[in-house]
C-alpha cells in the first residue's frame, strides 16, 4: 500500500448523503472543525473521475480524524467508520439516534445531537469539546492498522491487562 502522508489539518466527515444531514454539515460540522484550525471535507466535495471508494479510501487515510455520523444506519457510512477504525484513525461518532448506533460500537462515545436550534448549539459545543479533546490527545503521525487477529494496536494497552 503507497504511503500517504497524514495532513494534519484535515478531518474526513462521514455521512449519509441527504439535503438535512448536508445542512447539519454545512452549518455545524464545517464551522465547528474551523473554528479549531482545521479543514474537513465529505466524498461529496471531492469533484474527479476517479471511484469514489478511491477518493474515500485516500482522504480516511489522509486525515487526522474522522467524524462519523451513524444518523440514519448508513451502510456506507458504517463500512467507512469501519475502515478508519481498522486504520487507527480517531473517529469521532455523532448519531440523532442512539438506536442508529450499532451494538459493536456501543462502547464508544457517540454524540447524540436533535434536528432542532437547541440541538444543533448543543452538537457544536460537543463537538468543539471532543475534537479540541483529541486534537490534545494525539500527535500527528501514521497509524499502525489494527492487525487482522484482532490485536491491539497499542502495545503498552496489551501490556496493562497481562
Amino acid at each position: 500500500m503507497k504511503e500517504i502522508p497524514v495532513d494534519s489539518e484535515l478531518c474526513f466527515v462521514l455521512m449519509p448523503f441527504a439535503p438535512d444531514l448536508r445542512q447539519i454539515y454545512d452549518d455545524v460540522i464545517a464551522p465547528t472543525v474551523a473554528g479549531l484550525g482545521l479543514r474537513c471535507i465529505r466524498a461529496d466535495d471531492l469533484f474527479d473521475n476517479r471511484p469514489i471508494m478511491d477518493d474515500i479510501w485516500d482522504n480516511i487515510r489522509r486525515s487526522r480524524l474522522v467524524i462519523a455520523d451513524l444518523t440514519g444506519r448508513n451502510p456506507n457510512v458504517f463500512y467507512e467508520a469501519g475502515i478508519a477504525h481498522a486504520l487507527g484513525k480517531e473517529v469521532v461518532l455523532i448519531s440523532r439516534s442512539i438506536e442508529d448506533v450499532p451494538f459493536d460500537l456501543r462502547h464508544i462515545r457517540c454524540l447524540i445531537y436533535s434536528d432542532t436550534l437547541r440541538g444543533a448549539k448543543k452538537l457544536v459545543d460537543d463537538l468543539a469539546k471532543t475534537l479540541s479533546a483529541v486534537v490534545a490527545r494525539t500527535a500527528v503521525r501514521n497509524p499502525r492498522p489494527m492487525r487482522v487477529t484482532g490485536e491491539n494496536r497499542d502495545s503498552s494497552t496489551a501490556e496493562s491487562f497481562k
